[in-house]
């Protein structure tokens, strides 16, 4: 069996807490818009409404009042909640509250699904349900949550009996239970088999009749467009595509307990780390429902475009970017601006903006370091890292902690370079690119996020590796003259002495943001082609989630690598125990990182190549589909304006080709750490040393390959 950790996950009650708050806002919010916005909904709003509180009292029952803490393998939880804490309600209640208030959830989402089918069918006269059918349903809907309940009762039993089976049959684990105050354990038997058959013919039942009643509604809209006028069948498909939006996100939250179900049986390893994640994104249900309903749902949608638009823009944009001007306006108006030296653009006070708001969230995460879970305490981690004290004592002490002067005048030499090449092509996008129109401001986003990577890699950083360990040492300006430590070059921190944002830029932050500009680039010029041609335009929801998934993506990683760090002290005592002859070089050294191969490294790692290889198809069909419209249009517009649009496309062939290039380097260096090869420790300088002329490189393709660039290197050298 597994080993159970009877400990409290204190980044599980964080998670508790700051999901509830969220949840409690967020469906706050979608109360007032049900209220105030959907006016057009009628009366059907207020079934939206009894789903809305549904769902709220479901996030707060598990967040707040229950907060269930799992111990798989066993089919156990433990509450720490208020109704534990305060009212010493037992973890059974618990139990049975929320399989009470969760299929209630489920049973108004389909009640809402029932009563728009039902609406459709009355103004078509067809697919009427029967009242005798209808009244069944109503009955088996106020019936059906008390007898789970009763079933949940039935099956439970006395704590004194729950410890004799625990004593009979796994002895080391009681005295962990006898610990806990509120726990609840549910014993393999035949009633709870039965119990599973009964919920999965319950589930199949409740999947068969939402796809009868998606199918169906989406035949009947096809017959009422016919028949209603323009806002009538508005008002219909705005109603459906709130339900259906709602399905999805309760199919997308809802299945975690179902995994959690097959993970109990299997016994798998380090199971309970995985059903703790499991019941987290369960409870995220709510949040996620109401963030893709601003998303996706017109009235909410058009209520924030009209708050933004009034507020958001006013306050960050307006002294900047002016619709109303001409194109010639813009140009003068941006020209006088670099030329004294202003960069806050668009695209750039967009992401000081966002760097302002990570550095809020890591500053308020940063208080909760100390109190880290027991996965994350030192005595925990050594089990999950004998992996890597496999290293023999000679490949330890070939680590070499010597200044390399070679790499650090590397990065003096190229970061010079890059600031010079790249402050060349911001000067070329502005004074030499005016065919591309607006295209060029979105290429001039890429290029400052370019340079703000060189630059902080070169000057700020200047990371040193410490292979065959995942650590490195800093000892750029951030790190000298400011005293910031190397975890917070690569993830930002609270630092009260500093507030200008300069120094809190992160290289985890500004590479992605970095990838996040040329998608966006991509992105737009194949909007751009598939407007003048109208096809294959993605529908503004889909635009709408991609924007926001760029904007919360710099968050998650930099929240990610926040959570896997450790203070300075645990580093070294960690050093001290695994590595004891690096304890007197570690000591040495000011300011450096420690990452240790943990389950939740793993999973970074799992979800950085699943990133990538998202990201690295959104290119590839990018591509594609541009090439193939780009035929098409050759036919519809005249040369001049189709050259522009190829101008467009090549230079950013040209940035992907680079990246590519460029950005491999830190694969291979994840892919030598752990093969481990000879000589690692050079092999990861010269691969850090190609990662950072990324930018330069680029710059140099871009002189080389792209025709505005190479049209004025020409006429400069005819005019010599």
């Amino acid at each position: 069996m597994d080993t159970i950790d009877f400990f409290q996950p204190k980044w599980l009650l964080r998670y508790y807490d700051v999901i509830g708050v969220c949840s409690l806002v967020l469906n706050s919010l979608g109360l007032y818009l049900l209220l105030f916005e959907t006016l057009k909904l009628g009366r059907f709003r207020y079934y939206l409404m009894l789903l809305q509180i549904s769902c709220a009292l479901t996030d707060v029952h598990l967040t707040f009042l229950m907060k269930p803490v799992t111990l798989c393998p066993f089919l156990a939880v433990y509450t720490v909640g208020a109704l534990s804490t305060y009212f010493n309600i037992s973890a059974h209640i618990c139990v049975i509250m929320v399989g009470f208030f969760a299929l209630i959830q489920l049973e108004s989402l389909i009640f809402c699904f029932a009563k728009k089918h039902q609406a459709l069918a009355f103004v078509l006269r067809i697919h009427i349900l029967p009242n005798i059918m209808l009244y069944f349903y109503y009955l088996m809907c106020i019936i059906c949550p008390f007898v789970l309940c009763g079933v949940l009762h039935h099956l439970y039993i006395p704590t004194e009996q729950q410890l004799d089976y625990i004593e009979k049959n796994f002895p080391e684990t009681l005295p962990g239970f006898l610990s806990l105050s509120h726990f609840v354990l549910c014993i393999k038997s035949d009633n709870l088999t039965g119990f599973y058959f009964c919920l999965f013919i319950g589930g199949f039942g409740l999947c068969s009749l939402f796809l009868f009643f998606i199918i169906d509604m989406l035949g009947l809209m096809k017959d009422l467009k016919l028949r209603l006028s323009t806002a009538t069948y508005q008002k219909h498909h705005e109603a459906i595509q709130s339900l259906m939006v709602q399905f999805f996100t309760s199919l997308m939250c809802i299945g975690p307990p179902c995994i959690l179900l097959v993970i109990v049986f299997m016994e798998l390893n380090h199971g309970q780390l995985a059903s703790q994640i499991l019941i987290a994104w369960f409870t995220s249900h709510s949040s996620v429902n109401m963030v893709c309903l601003c998303l996706f749902f017109p009235p909410y949608r058009r209520f924030f475009l009209a708050k933004s638009k009034k507020f958001v823009f006013k306050k960050f944009f307006s002294n900047y970017w002016k619709f109303s001007e001409t194109k010639s306006r813009l140009s003068e108006l941006l020209r006088h601006q670099l030329l004294q030296g202003i960069t806050k653009i668009n695209s750039f006070t967009f992401v000081t903006f966002r760097l302002r708001f990570i550095c809020f969230l890591l500053e308020t995460y940063d208080r909760w370091r100390h109190v880290a879970c027991k996965y994350f305490s030192f005595d925990g981690l050594t089990s999950f890292d004998s992996g890597r004290i496999s290293n023999t004592e000679a490949e330890m002490n070939e680590i070499d902690f010597s200044k390399p002067e070679w790499l650090i005048n590397y990065y003096r030499a190229i970061g010079i370079t890059s600031l010079v090449l790249n402050s060349f092509g911001m000067y070329l996008l502005v004074f030499e690119t005016g065919r591309l129109g607006y295209f060029r401001y979105y290429l001039m986003f890429s290029q400052i996020i370019c340079t703000l990577t060189d630059v902080h890699f070169t000057f700020l950083m200047q990371p040193i590796p410490l292979y065959p360990l995942l650590s490195i040492y800093t000892v750029g300006v951030l790190s000298s003259w400011f005293d910031i430590s190397s975890h917070f070059c690569v993830v930002t921190s609270s630092i009260p002495t500093l507030k200008s944002p300069l120094f809190k830029i992160i290289s985890g932050f500004i590479a992605l943001s970095q990838l996040e500009g040329l998608v966006f680039c991509f992105g737009m010029k194949h909007q751009t082609v598939a407007d003048i041609l109208k096809i294959h335009i993605i529908p503004k929801p889909l635009l709408y989630f991609g924007y926001f998934k760029c904007l919360i993506a710099p968050f998650i990683l930099c929240s990610s690598l926040q959570y896997m760090y450790m203070t300075r002290t645990e580093m070294l005592e960690y050093i001290d125990k695994n590595y004891p002859q690096l304890l007197s070089n570690y000591s040495h050294l000011t300011h450096f990182v420690l990452y240790l191969n943990t389950p939740n490294l793993s999973w970074f790692y799992i979800c950085l190549f699943i990133g990538g290889f998202g990201l690295f198809s959104l290119f590839l069909f990018f591509i594609i589909d541009i090439f193939r419209m780009m035929k098409q249009l050759r036919l519809k517009i005249s040369i001049s304006t189709y050259q522009k649009h190829h101008e467009a496309i090549q230079s950013l062939l040209v940035q992907l080709f680079t990246s590519i290039l460029c950005l491999g380097p830190p694969c291979v260096l994840a892919v030598i750490i752990f093969i481990e090869i000879k000589h690692g420790q050079l092999v990861s300088m010269v691969l850090i040393a190609w990662f950072t002329s990324h930018s330069s490189v680029n710059m140099i393709f871009l002189f080389v390959f792209f025709p505005p660039y190479q049209r004025f290197f020409v006429r400069k050298i005819r005019r010599k």
